[in-house]
C-alpha cells in the first residue's frame, strides 16, 4: 500500500474529508488534489535526502556543489560511434 492509499483509506476516508472541508472541497475533488501533490512531495523530500547524503560526504554543501562544478567543467562530449552492419 503506497502513502496515497493510506491517506485515502484512514478513518475510512474521513481524513481526505477533513482536509477537504479545511480547504473547501468536495471528497473528488481532494482526492484528485491529494493524487497530484504527493508524488511532488516525494521528489522534493528525495532531493533534500540527496543534497543531505551529499553534505555528509563531502562535508559540507559548498564542497559539494564544487565538486559538482569541478566535473561540469570536464565533462566532453561522447565520441560518435559508428556501426557499419
Amino acid at each position: 500500500m503506497n502513502i496515497l492509499d493510506t491517506i485515502l483509506n484512514a478513518q475510512n476516508g474521513g481524513t481526505v474529508r477533513q482536509i477537504g472541508q479545511m480547504v473547501g472541497l468536495e471528497k473528488e475533488q481532494t482526492t484528485t488534489a491529494l493524487a497530484a501533490l504527493l508524488p511532488a512531495l516525494g521528489e522534493a523530500s528525495s532531493i533534500a535526502d540527496g543534497n543531505g547524503i551529499l553534505s555528509h560526504v563531502f562535508g559540507s554543501k559548498d564542497v559539494s556543489r564544487q565538486v559538482a562544478a569541478r566535473r561540469r567543467l570536464r565533462r566532453r562530449p561522447a565520441p560518435r560511434i559508428s556501426c557499419r552492419c
